[in-house]
């Protein structure tokens, strides 16, 4: 009889979200909320939209000089995203 090593069940699960046909929809909720979480909130306060679409996160800010920051940051913001998600769930960041 072939023995098998035990698997976590969480990490099962995460294996099904990351591959399964609700994977892109979990990664794409997930990216809402790291996004929010950045700058420890502060963020979060100047947000008024976060949508992802065909890889793009819309993001609609009511502060014109936090625009501006942001989007010189914009691939390393891309970059963290994906790093927190696991997955690249983010292409570019459209700031509106």
């Amino acid at each position: 009889m072939k023995e098998t090593t035990p698997t976590e069940l969480g990490g099962l699960i995460s294996e099904f979200l990351r591959r399964g046909p609700l994977g892109k929809k979990f990664a794409e909720q997930q990216v809402k909320e790291e996004w929010m979480k950045l700058g420890g909130g502060n963020i979060a306060r100047y947000t008024n939209y976060v949508h992802v679409k065909e890889g793009k996160l819309l993001v609609k800010l009511t502060s014109a000089a936090l625009k501006n920051d942001l989007v010189m940051q914009r691939g390393d913001l891309v970059k963290r995203l994906n790093e927190k998600v696991g997955t690249d769930a983010v292409v570019d960041i459209v700031f509106l």
